[in-house]
């Protein structure tokens, strides 16, 4: 059966589609954000600082969910230490979608695919 308390189709078109748009905000916060942070020479700012703030901003993105913008915040930490460390978004997109994917379906319950197709 494919659609089970564990399992339903609708994950697999998420699983494939949602890393795009994982590339596109690692892109946006850890290229963008963290990395324009770390190259103003004016402001003197510290690995750490520069984690925090653009951890801190992704997750105000995620507003007004708590649920989301905590464990967010989190992610972004770990992702950022990964892209400062070795600067691939394609790693961080893959697997921002999956775990984000995976989050939303079966820790908030929420269904994409569906949510997608509300919209269109």
């Amino acid at each position: 059966q494919f659609n089970t308390i564990f399992f339903n189709w609708h994950i697999i078109p998420v699983f494939l589609f949602y890393p795009a748009w994982g590339v596109i905000q690692q892109f946006l916060t850890a290229a963008l954000i963290a990395g324009n942070l770390q190259s103003i020479k004016n402001i003197k700012l510290g690995n750490t600082q520069v984690l925090l703030f653009t951890s801190l901003a992704f997750s105000f993105i995620h507003y007004p969910s708590t649920l989301l913008m905590i464990f967010t915040f989190f992610m972004e930490l770990l992702f950022l230490v990964a892209y400062l460390k070795w600067r691939n978004l394609w790693a961080l997109g893959l697997y921002h979608g999956w775990v984000a994917s995976l989050l939303l379906f079966l820790v908030m319950g929420r269904d994409l695919w569906n949510e997608l197709w509300k919209i269109f």
